[in-house]
């Protein structure tokens, strides 16, 4: 399931917690420092993220 995120103006770093499962394989929270702008993301799985 996608999940997307959007800021506008945002002047505060977005901080996507793991729960314990990996992002990008990575075992770190995810930081997001971003300016008007869009992500989505994608769970794969557990060996991924």
């Amino acid at each position: 399931m996608p999940v997307g995120f959007a800021t506008i103006n945002v002047n505060n770093t977005i901080i996507i917690n793991r729960n314990g499962k990996l992002i990008f394989g990575d075992e770190n929270n995810l930081y997001l420092d971003l300016d008007t702008s869009g992500l989505t993301m994608v769970y794969t799985g557990e060996d991924y993220g």
